[in-house]
């Protein structure tokens, strides 16, 4: 059937057909041409991506760092905790220590008995107290737990407490 079609055209259409059929695969030969260099061009690109600029595997160097990110997260991880733990040792530790004088008796002369406390910022620890009189000294050590204590605190030892707390 194509032959016959060719066959019934003139020669002059046949010549028009011949020499635009060469143009057009002229043309299309140009293009595999720039598809095949753009392709090797992109090839080589991929390699070098691929290969890395030290002759690396990429896939190889993301890997690696992929390990890494995990030990550096669990790196973190472990500060985290201690910085925790170190927290709560120093809130635990005994903070400012608080210390007021005063004249047990009222009498006159100097102030030499005291109190001091010893509390931690929950306001656990310590208070001793010193009561001066003329005959004998006593010294009295009470624990603390919340700025209270299981024994009777005198004003000037919750005073102390108080203070240290600030």
């Amino acid at each position: 059937m194509l032959t016959s079609i060719i066959g019934s055209l003139s020669p002059r259409s046949a010549a028009i057909i011949a020499v635009v059929s060469a143009l057009v695969s002229i043309i299309a030969i140009i293009i595999s041409i720039i598809s095949v260099s753009r392709a090797s061009r992109l090839k080589r690109r991929y390699r070098a991506l691929v290969r890395g600029e030290d002759g690396a595997n990429l896939e190889q160097l993301i890997a690696e760092n992929h390990v890494q990110v995990k030990a550096i997260a669990a790196s973190l991880a472990e500060l985290s905790q201690q910085i925790i733990n170190h927290e709560e040792r120093i809130r635990r530790k005994v903070g400012p220590v608080a210390i007021r004088r005063y004249n047990a008796f009222g009498e006159k002369g100097n102030d030499l008995s005291f109190s001091m406390s010893f509390v931690d910022e929950h306001g656990n620890g310590a208070v001793i107290s010193s009561i001066f009189g003329r005959e004998e000294s006593r010294v009295y050590a009470k624990p603390v737990a919340s700025e209270s204590s299981s024994y009777t605190l005198t004003d000037e030892e919750k005073t102390v407490i108080a203070e240290a707390r600030l």
